[in-house]
C-alpha cells in the first residue's frame, strides 16, 4: 500500500497492544521464537523467562532462548531453571571471530532460532508484561505485508535522586534509522532490541558495559508500523 505523507503511514501503521491477545497469536500460521540477549540479568531474567514460558506452555510461542553475554552472575543458571534454552553468545558461529557487540550476538543467535517469527526483548526490564511480545508479533501475524515491527518506549528516568516521567528513552532515537532500514531487508539485517521480524529478513550476516533494569510505561510497538500499548 502507498502512502502520501509520514503521517497517513503512521495512522494506517499503527497497532495498540489491545488489538491483540494470546488466543489471536495461538490461530497463527507461522512458528515464533522469542530471544532474550541478557548480560548480568539475574535480578530480572528469571521472571521474564517464567512469563514467556507460560506462553510457551499455552501455544502462544513456540520457542524461547536467552543467549548470553558473558554474565558475571547467575543469569545463564537462572533464565535455564525458569524454562528457556540457554546459549552463550561466544559460542555461536565462531567462524565469524570474536563477538561485536548486542547486535552480532543477536545476528548469531539466528543459527539457533527455529522459528519463521523472530520476537526480541530486553532481560533487564522490571514489571515486565506479555503485552510485549504480543503487541510485538501481532501486525506480523495479522499482516503479510509486515516484515519488521520495532517497540518504542515512553520510559521513565532515573539516576540518583533525580527521577523524571520522560528522558529514559534514547534508544528510541538512536533505533529511528535502524528500524526503518529494517524494514523489508533481504540481508545485512542487525534487529535492534525489543523488535520482531520474518526470519527471512535477518538471513544474513551483517557492547554494552552493563545492564540496567528500566521500569517501562506506556509502551509502542512501531514497525513498517506503530502501536501505541498503555502498560
Amino acid at each position: 500500500m502507498a502512502f502520501d505523507s509520514a503521517a497517513q503511514w503512521q495512522e494506517a501503521r499503527s497497532f495498540h497492544h489491545s488489538r491483540y491477545d494470546e488466543a489471536f497469536l495461538r490461530g497463527r500460521d507461522h512458528s515464533v521464537s522469542v530471544c532474550l540477549p541478557a548480560r548480568d540479568c539475574a535480578a530480572t531474567v528469571g521472571s521474564i523467562v517464567e512469563l514467556l514460558a507460560g506462553l510457551r506452555e499455552r501455544g502462544v510461542i513456540d520457542q524461547l532462548v536467552v543467549i548470553d553475554g558473558g554474565s558475571h552472575d547467575d543469569t545463564m543458571r537462572i533464565a535455564s531453571e525458569a524454562g528457556a534454552s540457554v546459549f552463550s553468545e561466544a559460542e555461536l558461529m565462531t567462524g565469524y571471530g570474536p563477538v561485536a557487540g548486542k547486535g552480532d550476538a543477536m545476528w548469531r543467535s539466528l543459527s539457533v532460532l527455529d522459528g519463521e517469527l523472530v520476537c526480541f526483548l530486553d532481560a533487564d526490564v522490571v514489571d515486565f508484561s506479555a503485552t510485549y511480545p504480543i503487541g510485538l508479533l501481532g501486525p506480523l501475524v495479522e499482516f503479510e505485508e509486515v516484515d519488521f515491527v520495532k517497540a518504542f518506549y515512553r520510559r521513565p528516568f532515573r539516576q540518583g535522586a533525580v527521577e523524571l516521567p520522560d528522558g529514559g528513552g534514547r534508544v528510541n532515537h538512536l533505533l529511528a534509522r535502524p528500524a526503518r532500514r529494517g524494514a523489508r531487508c533481504s540481508s545485512g539485517s542487525r534487529s535492534p532490541p525489543a523488535t520482531a521480524s520474518r526470519s527471512r529478513c535477518c538471513s544474513t550476516c551483517s557492547s554494552r558495559s552493563g545492564s540496567r533494569a528500566w521500569p517501562r510505561s506506556t509502551s509502542t510497538s512501531t514497525a513498517t508500523a506503530i502501536s501505541r500499548c498503555s502498560i
